[in-house]
Formats: structure tokens, C-alpha cells, sequence
């Protein structure tokens, strides 16, 4: 009742502010050169003709158009994790205003019902972040940040309606008085999800079960305590409620249905003094997942809260750049699916040295060190360096590699594996990037091989009626990523926008006895050797079409890689079209949406189809009062 009165107040309320005029913030996709080097970093920045849509889009969307990495989604709103180079979740850090927010318990993030439309700036990062964000960032890392309302007043409100029953309404409302600004968001969107798929007799039927909602609070406040000094005040209130359907291979009385409550918030204190750039803050975060099975008339509870404080900073100079980064944490996860004592104080500690040996030569050491429960890890080091020569660069780092299993891995029940042993292991990058503006055509192309061996790899594997984790003895994952952008100027306002993305992974099992003596040399489950997105864009004054397309190869599922457990792989075809009106502080632009225009077949997860052709039509209005400037 209570998730239904917060539902309900939070529509009432955004038709309300809708009601007022309101603003969009443009997202701004950036590297934070404050809390890591880059050198050796490939990052996979969303085109800035995706951006401009951004707000219609879930941050998967984002990255699933921009980003060669596996989206594992078991249907449109239910729960969504990104894996990199054929490692699994648990290897890719998502934070938030400083605060590093993957689940305690199992050790990822769920993207599921978090939209663009609440952050204004997102990095994406591939590669070994050489721990400067723990040992969860061991094949890169997302960055959510709020950034201050630009103007005295800035409003907005978007609404979507699509295929499947899909509706979509977010608002947003911030003001800047000088030293104070403030910002509300409140976004909401939901889907009956009804759509047609071929059953395992081959005959079409439709999803039954399969509806969600998905509700999100923010609040931002930021004061200037003066010119180098800003505190700010961020909270993220987030709610979803997800009927599962069963899947195709299982009893279509077995439902189920789940509800996430989750808040997040935290307070930070950033400036600048001098050289000097620092950062930091506290935060407590709660994370609760009831979960419902129908047919077996059974539920249980998952939850996870604590607190996390964080302290990092810059400092800069002629040929030296130091950094550091310290963070400090405490989770309890109570619940009956887990042992008693199930939780952990993990800390971290991280510094890395730069210096420019010439003006076209910098090299970078960092070293990390980490305590969790009374026990020290090896001190992780990676050492990286790079090289100007007019208009290419080279990168080269190493390094080695350090995670902690999760309380999930540990304490389930059943499965849970209290004798698990840390992963370890080495990392290796190199890279390439050529860039030129000539004349009306600026093109960038990026190449990085990677290699990165690991010992102890946790794996869940079926154990009778569950599943458990386990240790491989080692695993490698090897491959090349590659990126090609390239925007054309033409007279009269038109743009040509084109990115290219692609990955080819081999992830293996290197040495492995007992039981899994059957996966050696296999690849690794639901890790594609081939992934793909290409996005081509062309913009005329207030037009743009878009279009992109999404490869990916076929996986297994099994981890002895029978031919049985293959999930074929797919190409899916979207297109955008948008048309905007400028007027004197008001900005309107609609457009609509085809997603999987030639309406293909496929699954993200063994057994969860994925929707057909589907349309949505988008509207988004903004007003916006100017700041008074003094001249």
C-alpha cells in the first residue's frame, strides 16, 4: 500500500509541476580527471546526436547504442546488468554523485527503471580502473553525476506513449539564486508488455504477466560556500514494481512478481584551493527486493543497507599530478536466504603519481590497498604511459587484478559458499588513438588490445536444485576493442554524425579439475565473441534522423558450451526522428521512435524474449528563465 500511495503521489505531483512549464538539462558525457589517470583508459562516450534524445532513454539505452558491451536483460523492466570483456557484473562499478552504489550483497547493479532523464553527466570508462574505485571496477566503470541549474529557472517535462502499452512522464524543476541551486526530478514510466513471441511449439503467443512500473525521486542542493568551496546535497528515491513472467521453458502458472525499494543519499564537499582539487563525503544507502512466487505460494526478502564516506582529490603541477582516493564502508544484508552475520567494513585506499617526462610523454603509477574484515589484500599496482606523436597517441598499461566475493557469494541460502577465495590476477592494455579535424570533418579512431588473467574466478554453477558459487582455478579474457567516430559539417546547419563500435572477446577457462574439468578451454557463459553497435546520424536545422543497429554474436549458456545451450545471436535496426521549435525561452521537441524496425527475434537471457517492432512517440518541453549576468 505503501509503494502504491508513493506511485500515486509522485504521478499526481509531476502533473502538477507539468502543469508549471518546465527544463531539461542537457547530459553532459565527460572524463573526471580529478579521480583517475587516464592513461591507458578507453572511453566510449554516447554520440552527442544520442544525447540530445537522451532523456526518452534508460542509461542502458544509452550504453547498449554506444557501448560494445553485453546488456543481459531478462525482458523490457526487469532486471539489467552490463558485463565488459566477457567478465561478469560483479566486475564493472557504477557511482553516483562520489558514492559507489553496486549492491552490496550481490555485488552489481541493476539498471533496470534508471533513466537518463535524471543525471547530467555520465562517463563511461572501458578497462582496468586500476582500482581507483575497489575492486568491483576491475573492467571499467559508469559515472552518474548532478551538475548545478545553469539559469535563475529551468523546467521541463517529458511524455512518451509507445507500443505494449508503454507510457512515460518525467518532470524536472531547478533554480540558481547565486550561491543556492536547487533541482527536483520525478520520473515515472510503466509498460503492460503484451507483446507477441514464438512459443517452444512454434506458435505465436503473448506475454502474459510481464508488466512493471518503475518510479524515481531526486533531489539535488547545491550552496557555494564560496568561490573555490561547494556543498551539495543529493538523494535518489527510487521504487518499481515487476511481474515476471516464466519463461519459455517453464509453466505459464509460474509467475512471480518482485518490488524494489531503494534510497540513496549523500553529501559532499568539494573546492578547489591552489593546485589543489579535492573531494569528499558520506552517504547511506538501502536497498530492499521482496520477491513473490505464485504457484509455490512463497516469499522472501532481500535487504541490504549502510553507510560509505569517501575522500579524494588532486593535486597538480609543472610535470607531477598526484591523486588520491580513500573510501570507507559498512553493509549489513539481513535477510532468511542468508546467514547470520552477513555483512562487511571494507576499505580502500588509493594514490597514483603522474609525470610528464616530456611534453609528449606522461607515465603513471598507482597502487591500491584494500581491508575488509580484519584481512589486508595484496596491494594492487598498475603502471601505465603515453605518448603524443602529432596526431596519434599510445597507451601501455599493467597491472594487477583483486576482487572480494560478495556477501551473496558467501552467505546465501541456499548456496552461498563461505570458504570462497578472493579473485587475483594480471591486466594488460595497449592502445592506439588517431584523431584530425580536416577541415569540415573531425574523425577519431581508437584500438585497444587487452588481456587480463585471472585466478579463483567465482562462478555460480547449478548444485542440484541451485545454484552456488565457485572457484575456478584461472580464466583468461583476451581481445581488441575499437571505435570509430566521425562528425561532417555542411553548409546551412546539417551535420553528418557516424560512430562505430565493436568488440571481439575470447573469455576461457585456462585450468580447471573435478567437476568442471569439462569447461577447460570453453568460453565463459552468456560472454558473445563478437559485439557491435554502428549509429549514423544527420541533423538539418530543427530535424534529425537517426538510425543504429546493434550485433551481437551467439553465446552459450552452458559452461561446457554443448550445443544445446546456445543463444543465437542477433542484429536489431532503430530509427529516430525528431523535430524541434525555438522560441524565446521555450524549447518543444517531439519525434517518434521505431525500435527493432525489421522486427527480429532474439533474447538478452535463455528462454526471455525481447519484444518485436515496437513504436514510441516522445514530447519534451522546456522553459527556462535566464540568469541576470553582470556585464
Amino acid at each position: 500500500m505503501n509503494g502504491l500511495k508513493f506511485l500515486i503521489g509522485a504521478w499526481l505531483l509531476s502533473w502538477v509541476i507539468c502543469a508549471q512549464h518546465t527544463n531539461l538539462p542537457e547530459v553532459e558525457v565527460r572524463a573526471n580527471r580529478i579521480h583517475l589517470s587516464t592513461s591507458g583508459l578507453m572511453e566510449f562516450s554516447p554520440d552527442s546526436s544520442l544525447l540530445k534524445n537522451k532523456a526518452f532513454l534508460e542509461v542502458t539505452d544509452l550504453m547498449r547504442h554506444s557501448l560494445p558491451g553485453v546488456v543481459r536483460q531478462y525482458g523490457p523492466g526487469m532486471i539489467t546488468t552490463l558485463r565488459i570483456r566477457g567478465l561478469a557484473s560483479e566486475h564493472f562499478k557504477v557511482v553516483w554523485n562520489g558514492l559507489s552504489i553496486n549492491n552490496a550483497a550481490m555485488g552489481l547493479f541493476d539498471f533496470s527503471g534508471v533513466s537518463g532523464f535524471s543525471f547530467d553527466q555520465i562517463s563511461i570508462y572501458q578497462g582496468n580502473m586500476a582500482g581507483f574505485y575497489g575492486s568491483g571496477a576491475g573492467s571499467g566503470a559508469l559515472m552518474l553525476t548532478s551538475k548545478p541549474v545553469a539559469e535563475a529557472f529551468e523546467a521541463s517535462v517529458i511524455s512518451s506513449i509507445g507500443s505494449f502499452g508503454y507510457r512515460q512522464i518525467g518532470v524536472t524543476a531547478g533554480t540558481n539564486s547565486g550561491r543556492l541551486n536547487t533541482k527536483v526530478s520525478l520520473h515515472q514510466y510503466l509498460a503492460l508488455n503484451n507483446f507477441e513471441y514464438t512459443n517452444l511449439s512454434r506458435q505465436r503467443q503473448k506475454l502474459a504477466n510481464g508488466s512493471y512500473i518503475h518510479s524515481n525521486a531526486n533531489l539535488d542542493i547545491g550552496y557555494e560556500i564560496n568561490e573555490g568551496l561547494r556543498l551539495q546535497l543529493a538523494v535518489w528515491k527510487q521504487r518499481s514494481f515487476i511481474n515476471i513472467p516464466p519463461s519459455r521453458a517453464e509453466s505459464r502458472f509460474n509467475t512471480s512478481r518482485q518490488w524494489n525499494d531503494n534510497l540513496r543519499t549523500v553529501l559532499s564537499l568539494s573546492g578547489q584551493a591552489g593546485r589543489i582539487i579535492y573531494s569528499a563525503g558520506g552517504g547511506f544507502i538501502s536497498e530492499k527486493i521482496v520477491y513473490q512466487n505464485d504457484l509455490l505460494r512463497s516469499s522472501d526478502s532481500s535487504e541490504v543497507r549502510g553507510w560509505q564516506t569517501f575522500a579524494r582529490g588532486q593535486m597538480n603541477g609543472k610535470r607531477w599530478n598526484a591523486m588520491f582516493n580513500t573510501e570507507l564502508s559498512h553493509y549489513k544484508a539481513p535477510s532468511a536466504q542468508r546467514a547470520e552475520g552477513a555483512q562487511q567494513t571494507l576499505a580502500v585506499m588509493n594514490m597514483t603519481l603522474e609525470h610528464w617526462m616530456k611534453q609528449n610523454l606522461r607515465v603513471a603509477l598507482t597502487a591500491r590497498q584494500e581491508w575488509m574484515d580484519g584481512s589486508w589484500a595484496p596491494t594492487v599496482f598498475r603502471l601505465s604511459s603515453e605518448k603524443i606523436l602529432n596526431t596519434l597517441k599510445f597507451s601501455i598499461s599493467a597491472g594487477n587484478h583483486f576482487r572480494w566475493p560478495t556477501l551473496n557469494e558467501r552467505f546465501w541460502l541456499p548456496g552461498g559458499n563461505p570458504n570462497l577465495q578472493p579473485e587475483s590476477g594480471y591486466t594488460a592494455e595497449a592502445g592506439v588513438l588517431y584523431g584530425q579535424n580536416l577541415g569540415p570533418i573531425d574523425i577519431e579512431i581508437k584500438a585497444q588490445p587487452f588481456a587480463q588473467h585471472i585466478n579463483q574466478l567465482i562462478l555460480w554453477q547449478p548444485l542440484g536444485a541451485f545454484w552456488s558459487p565457485i572457484n575456478l582455478q584461472s580464466a583468461r579474457s583476451t581481445g581488441i576493442e575499437m571505435r570509430a567516430a566521425s562528425k561532417l559539417r555542411v553548409k546551412n546547419q546539417q551535420n553528418v554524425d557516424f560512430q562505430f563500435n565493436y568488440c571481439f572477446n575470447r573469455t576461457e577457462v585456462t585450468k580447471a579439475n573435478g567437476n568442471m574439468a569439462s569447461t577447460l578451454g570453453k568460453q565463459l557463459i552468456y560472454s558473445p565473441l563478437h559485439i557491435s553497435n554502428i549509429l549514423l546520424g544527420y541533423t538539418f536545422n530543427t530535424w534529425q534522423l537517426l538510425a543504429t543497429t546493434q550485433l551481437q554474436s551467439a553465446q552459450h549458456t552452458l559452461s561446457d558450451n554443448h550445443s544445446s545451450g546456445i543463444l543465437k545471436g542477433f542484429v536489431v535496426f532503430n530509427s529516430f526522428i525528431y523535430k524541434e521549435y525555438l522560441l524565446k525561452y521555450l524549447h518543444l521537441r517531439a519525434g517518434i521512435e521505431i525500435r527493432n524496425l525489421f522486427n527480429q527475434e532474439y533474447q538478452l537471457v535463455a528462454q526471455r524474449p525481447m519484444p518485436g517492432r515496437e513504436y514510441r512517440l516522445n514530447f519534451l518541453i522546456r522553459n527556462y528563465k535566464p540568469k541576470t549576468r553582470n556585464i
